[in-house]
């Protein structure tokens, strides 16, 4: 399979995760408290369009960066892949830490979004790890 397959590949298995993430199964009430949300009023509203395609692209983005990152660091085994995958979602998770620290977010939500990033990359660079 193609290199360009691979990041396809994790890019479905990344908009998947997210999905199953943050749906009703796993962490959806425990967002919405944290939001400041009703869960029983968010239950029939629908994610916009534009949030939607935005999110589509912004996991595309991940899967093509990761992948050259991979590349160019000459990471050759899938433990130099979780390793990197961590550290680049610690990196991530700086941001939701400084929402936290200026924006007041809640410290729950911080710590979903950073657990979902390094869930992520690490499942994204498994996949890719296979190119």
């Amino acid at each position: 399979m193609s290199e360009l397959m691979w990041i396809i590949l994790a890019w479905v298995f990344y908009i998947a995760l997210w999905m199953f993430w943050y749906s009703s199964a796993m962490f959806w009430k425990i967002w919405c408290k944290a939001k400041g949300f009703i869960h029983e009023d968010m239950q029939n509203k629908k994610m916009p369009l534009h949030a939607m395609v935005k999110a589509i692209i912004n996991a595309l983005s991940i899967a093509i960066i990761l992948s050259g990152w991979s590349y160019l660091l000459w990471i050759s085994t899938l433990e130099q892949n979780l390793i990197f995958a961590v550290i680049i979602g610690i990196i991530v998770s700086t941001n939701e830490v400084s929402k936290y620290i200026w924006e007041q977010e809640k410290f729950v939500l911080v710590l979903l979004n950073s657990i979902y990033s390094i869930l992520a990359y690490a499942w994204m660079l498994s996949i890719m790890f296979y190119v």
